[in-house]
């Protein structure tokens, strides 16, 4: 099956409270765009169909100036209690919208990048696997495409458990690694030290 024949949504997570930053990290300007619209501009980029952010209730970011018509944005309410409930969530409304495979992706990780992405929609597409994970020194981190066939397996999660907890413990489940060796890939900024020497080198 071809990419473009995929009915394929992104579950862009962005309902993380910032903790170890104490401000909203994504509504921090990075570059021309603040942190957290940076991945989501490289998701639009590809042959993603639409994205579903998820984001907390007290989120001020009006998301859907970056591509209102490509857009559904979901309130976690339960979002303090753990990412796994904001990914519930995503794949919730990923079932709703009837979706073939659902890209999870972190709003934190500024620095992914289409082909990326691309690469793991190649993969899936040829309909060998269930999931399409990526890597980095033989760690599964996000990006991380599931299929439809597997999205039930997500309720089970709880706390900040995220999907490859739920894969490790099912080898039947058929799926596929991509090593990545850019680590600048899965960078992800937690705190406000991280932030600033991120920001000084995009000057």
């Amino acid at each position: 099956m071809m990419a473009t024949d995929l009915h394929m949504v992104g579950v862009y997570l962005a309902a993380g409270s910032s903790k170890r930053m104490g401000d909203n990290k994504l509504a921090l300007p990075l570059g021309n765009l603040i942190l957290g619209a940076h991945a989501l501009h490289t998701a639009l980029q590809t042959t993603i169909s639409h994205i579903i952010v998820v984001t907390n209730e007290k989120s001020s970011i009006d998301w859907e100036t970056y591509a209102r018509e490509k857009l559904t944005v979901v309130t976690c309410k339960e979002s303090k209690q753990g990412l796994s409930y904001s990914l519930k969530e995503g794949v919730r409304t990923a079932q709703e919208m009837n979706a073939d495979a659902a890209m999870l992706l972190l709003a934190d990780q500024p620095f992914i990048q289409a082909s990326m992405l691309n690469e793991l929609i190649s993969v899936f597409s040829k309909g060998e696997v269930e999931y399409v994970a990526s890597s980095y020194q033989n760690i599964i981190r996000p990006p991380l495409l599931m299929g439809k066939s597997i999205f039930p397996i997500v309720d089970e999660l709880n706390g900040d458990n995220g999907i490859k907890h739920l894969l490790m413990k099912r080898p039947h489940i058929k799926g596929r690694i991509v090593p990545f060796e850019d680590k600048r890939l899965f960078l992800d900024i937690d705190t406000r030290e991280e932030y600033r020497e991120i920001n000084d080198k995009l000057r």
